[in-house]
């Protein structure tokens, strides 16, 4: 298994480098990382045969490319190592690798919230709910923290 992902893994880094000749040893392993981490390639790409290496990364950075509205070309160019290197959330971007209705971009920018704080009498009703409330500073089971974003 350590040599068959061994030879995947070179596969991949020599179709990569003939889809840019410009990426180094160390953008590849970022970009590589990158595409499984956030679930543009598959994580059992060693499966995949060494002549089809080329055509799994340029549909992964395809993939990467539409998500993010970038020219879609499957290469990994300076826009798009620029994108994978900006600073993000640790969230796949794609859920289960391969269906298309596993993209998890949310589609909203502009978000409402609402805070409610119910009253002791409102959480202490056991009338309609085998549940019970009570506030707990030092153990509770949920930490709710708020704090604006420009901290």
């Amino acid at each position: 298994m350590w040599l068959a992902r061994v030879i995947a893994l070179t596969a991949c880094f020599i179709a990569v480098r003939c889809i840019n000749p410009k990426i180094t040893d160390q953008n590849y392993a970022l970009t590589f990382n990158y595409l499984q981490k956030y679930g543009y390639l598959s994580k059992d790409v060693d499966a995949v045969p060494a002549q089809r290496q080329n055509d799994v990364l340029r549909k992964a950075f395809e993939d990467f490319q539409n998500y993010y509205d970038l020219p879609s070309d499957g290469t990994p160019n300076n826009e798009t190592l620029q994108l994978m290197n900006k600073p993000r959330c640790g969230f796949r971007d794609i859920l289960n690798h391969g269906t298309k209705a596993s993209l998890s971009k949310w589609p909203k920018t502009h978000l409402t919230w609402n805070f409610y704080v119910a009253d002791e009498a409102e959480l202490s009703t056991t009338q309609h709910s085998a549940l019970t409330f009570e506030r707990s500073e030092t153990n509770p089971d949920y930490n709710i923290l708020a704090t604006p974003t420009s901290l």
